[in-house]
């Protein structure tokens, strides 16, 4: 419903913005009106594609995959060795940056839950991923931990980011108003739902006014106005 409320604002924003063009082509408005008039229009489909794009991408997002016992062990054992291979103190200091660039990328594909990426990552760290620096095919007890506790922070660094984000995105806000309840949530969307559908109505009211207009401009038998 969002979506087709921006949508109607955009295309009632184009119809204005094509009206006040007319009128300051004739004389009888503007051109910094009209200029202003055709911004509005402009940012109006902005908001619209871009609200629908970020919409697109949330639903085509993959939440991170379950795994079977028997898939989580062996991500457990590749994560181990892949660590091993690009943990950033088993490197100088020339090749930190690089290794910690693959430390990330490999906590990133460890946590997402990615068997297949992760092996792959693995298969291209033992085949020479960074081959010009000195490693060991094994991890020593302090070197696990190291990696571990890297691991941790990590991972702690990135969700304490989220909710983060969470605290302060708008769904948030929306839910602390809402109330404690999922009941509370229940009636305060649909509330919401009421709202965007009474703006639709009229946004559509509106653009069907400013279209059955239109003839009248092109005749110059009208000011336009409904």
């Amino acid at each position: 419903m969002l979506t087709e409320v921006l949508k109607a604002r955009a295309d009632l924003a184009k119809e204005e913005a094509d009206v006040s063009r007319r009128r300051a082509t004739e004389g009888q408005a503007s051109m910094q009106d009209a200029e202003q008039d055709a911004q509005r229009a402009e940012q109006a489909r902005r908001n619209w594609q871009d609200y629908q794009h970020e919409y697109t991408e949330q639903q085509a997002a993959v939440p991170p995959g379950k795994l079977s016992a028997e898939e989580n062990a062996a991500l457990k054992r590749l994560y181990r060795r892949a660590c091993g291979l690009c943990h950033p103190d088993k490197f100088s200091d020339e090749q930190k940056a690089a290794a910690h660039q693959v430390f990330v990328r490999l906590q990133e594909v460890y946590t997402a839950n990615n068997l297949q990426a992760l092996g792959e990552l693995y298969d291209e760290l033992k085949a020479g991923g960074l081959s010009s620096a000195p490693r060991s095919s094994t991890l020593s007890r302090a070197d696990a931990l190291r990696a571990a506790i890297a691991e941790l922070r990590h991972r702690i660094t990135e969700t304490l980011h989220q909710l983060q984000a969470l605290h302060n995105s708008e769904g948030a806000d929306l839910l602390r108003k809402a109330g404690d309840g999922e009941s509370d949530w229940t009636l305060f969307f649909e509330r919401q739902a009421h709202l965007l559908q009474a703006e639709l109505e009229r946004l559509l009211q509106a653009l069907a006014t400013a279209r059955r207009c239109e003839p009248a401009w092109n005749t110059g038998t009208r000011d336009g106005k409904s």
